[in-house]
């Protein structure tokens, strides 16, 4: 089952949790064009182009898909600000200090599907999975977007095929040394940043995703 169109949503921070508000409006898009043998990273991360974008076999980005969840679904978030950015000295800018934004991945065999919700920060040009513990920056293995969203856009999703198994177990036995990160023209080596959490067993992820579900989601009730 695929998304359908979302009202905009606002991500503010309250109480260290992020909630998500829907107002009336058309500005969901699905994740842009995005082509997974484009763009890049080098070994401090925050290179928007070069060499080793497509790490871990990523293959037939399809912007705007999420399917049913499957029985072997497991899910991840990630609650993302631009203070956990980590700047690389003589590097791009990192860092939008009035950025927030709120990731949910899903692992379900091969297929990665992603969400991101996302406010104070410029359209975001590229979304991606680095490997990399808190404060430390790492490669991109997972491109989940490699090209600008529509201007306007408050919400991006689509479906990642992963071709490297063992990079996908990986994820699933330590998140934690998995972050997300957004990118904008302003900060082109990440606007917002957040590393990754299992969500527990005990929340339910509808198939169809709506702004209170992800509230939901985040809150764990």
């Amino acid at each position: 089952m695929k998304f359908t169109r979302f009202g905009m949503i606002a991500v503010s921070a309250v109480a260290g949790a992020l909630l998500l508000t829907a107002c009336n409006g058309e500005d969901v898009a699905a994740g842009g064009s995005a082509s997974a043998g484009a763009g890049g990273t080098a070994a401090t991360g925050h290179e928007s182009a070069g060499s080793g974008h497509a790490g871990g076999g990523a293959a037939d980005v399809r912007a705007g898909e999420w399917d049913k969840n499957a029985s072997d679904a497991t899910f991840f978030g990630s609650l993302m600000n631009g203070a956990n950015e980590v700047p690389v000295e003589g590097g791009p800018a990192v860092g939008d200090r009035d950025g927030h934004a709120l990731a949910l991945m899903r692992i379900q065999g091969n297929e990665v599907s992603y969400a991101f919700t996302f406010t104070g920060v410029q359209t975001p040009t590229l979304g991606h999975l680095h490997k990399g513990v808190k404060g430390v920056n790492g490669d991109v293995k997972i491109p989940f977007f490699t090209e600008k969203l529509e201007d306007g856009t408050k919400f991006a999703y689509g479906t990642v095929t992963v071709r490297d198994n063992d990079l996908l177990e990986g994820i699933k036995a330590n998140p934690e040394n998995w972050y997300f990160n957004l990118h904008t023209a302003e900060f082109p080596g990440g606007a917002v940043r957040g590393q990754g959490y299992k969500l527990s067993s005990g929340i339910q992820v509808p198939d169809t995703i709506t702004p209170e579900a992800l509230n939901s989601v985040i809150s764990g009730k």
